[in-house]
Order: C-alpha cells, then sequence, then structure tokens
C-alpha cells in the first residue's frame, strides 16, 4: 500500500511539473517568437470572454434591479459554467478558474456588506498592492517584468546586460503606469459608492487597457530578444 501511495505521488508530482514546464514554455514562445499572437497570452478569444462578461452582467443586472443578490449569483453562476465548459471542450482553464475565483471571492464580499462597490474591492486592493510592488522593483534596480520573465527566456542574469535592464525597466514603467492609473481612476469611484461608474472604469481599464500594455511590453521584449539572437549570432560566426 505504501508502494502504491508513494507511486502515485511521485506520478501526480511529474504531472504538475510537466503542466509547469509547458505553461513556462508556451509563455516564452510567445515572447521570443514573432509569430506568436498576442491574443496567446490571454488564453486566446474564449480568455477575453471569461475575464470580461460575468463582470459585464453583474454591473447590468445590479442597475437593472439594484439588487445585489441576482446580480451576484448570475455572475457567479456563469463563470463557473463557463469553466465547465472549458474543462469538458478540453480548453485551457487559467483564465475561466482565475476569473471564477475572483468573482466568487468578490461575491462573497459584496453579500457581507451588502454594498454594490464591494464587488470591485478586491480588484482595487490587488491593484493598489501591485503598483507598490512594481514602483518598489524599480527603486531597488530589480524591475518585476525582468524578476518574472528574465529566467523564462533562459537568463538568469539578465540584470548585469544592459540592453536587457533597460528593456525590463520600460517594461515595468508602462506595467507600473497602468495600474497607477487604474488606481487614481477607480479609487474615487469607489469612495463616491458610485457602483455605475466603477463598473465601467473597471470594463474599460481592465482587459482593453491589458490589451494595450501588453502589446507595447511585447514589442519592446521581442526587440531586445532579437538583439540577443543576433549579437550571439556575431560571436559565433566571429573568427
Amino acid at each position: 500500500m505504501r508502494r502504491r501511495s508513494t507511486t502515485a505521488k511521485r506520478r501526480r508530482s511529474t504531472s504538475i511539473r510537466d503542466r509547469l514546464h509547458g505553461v513556462r514554455a508556451e509563455f516564452a514562445a510567445v515572447i521570443t517568437s514573432p509569430t506568436s499572437k498576442l491574443i496567446d497570452l490571454a488564453g486566446g478569444w474564449h480568455g477575453l470572454v471569461d475575464a470580461l462578461v460575468p463582470h459585464t452582467l453583474f454591473l447590468v443586472i445590479y442597475l437593472a434591479t439594484r439588487q445585489i443578490g441576482p446580480a451576484v449569483c448570475v455572475a457567479v453562476a456563469l463563470a463557473v459554467v463557463m469553466a465547465v465548459i472549458r474543462l469538458l471542450s478540453r480548453q485551457p482553464l487559467r483564465t475561466a478558474v482565475a476569473g471564477a475565483a475572483l468573482i466568487g471571492v468578490s461575491a462573497l464580499v459584496v453579500v457581507s456588506t451588502g454594498d454594490g462597490t464591494d464587488f470591485y474591492l478586491l480588484d482595487i486592493a490587488r491593484t493598489s498592492v501591485m503598483s507598490v510592488i512594481l514602483v518598489a522593483s524599480l527603486v531597488v534596480r530589480r524591475p518585476l517584468v525582468g524578476v518574472l520573465v528574465g529566467p523564462v527566456i533562459g537568463d538568469a542574469r539578465w540584470y548585469s546586460d544592459s540592453v536587457q535592464r533597460r528593456a525590463y525597466d520600460l517594461c515595468t514603467v508602462i506595467w507600473a503606469a497602468a495600474v497607477v492609473v487604474r488606481c487614481a481612476v477607480k479609487i474615487p469611484f469607489y469612495l463616491d459608492d458610485n457602483v455605475a461608474a466603477l463598473g465601467i472604469a473597471s470594463m474599460v481599464m481592465g482587459v482593453p487597457l491589458l490589451v494595450v500594455t501588453t502589446y507595447l511590453q511585447l514589442r519592446i521584449l521581442r526587440a531586445m530578444y532579437s538583439r540577443r539572437v543576433t549579437a550571439r549570432s556575431t560571436l559565433d560566426t566571429a573568427p
């Protein structure tokens, strides 16, 4: 029995490692390959749907009924159904599961407080924390994009290369600017208890802003990676 249990644990551990390696390789391919599409980073078009539709439905139902219960129930149910559909159709689950988890926690918060604006409280808190982390990473000269992306594309000592350092600095600045702007826009609406404005701001400054900033970051990272490959090729062919 112990041998079977140990073997099963090893198989599960191997399976998890294989999945993590697969995700890492997929992410690296999007960054380093000029033919990979930006939409792949979001998990395809269905990933954008998973992120947008439940929040949009919550806002629409809440504004129409001014009732928290129906709006929360429909949003949570839709997020769960979308996750199940992804599972049954063998599509990537990352965005669906993450979306369902965020909707679920947000629903618990808003039900416990009874205030519609609290549906967006978790997102505001998460964005605020991310703003602090991003700015701090720039201050200590370890830009967060470099910390996350550098090892993935195979260069753990990226911080000692001036070309990579500048690229990661710029990408981190773009990311930090986006989240700081989101906080600056959404926090006043939250304090003013303006659900409609907060919901619209969350949608406009959510996925659309993410797509724009990711596109800019991807262009910078691909240009940097292309220069690295060219430089290495030159060194390899030098007499």
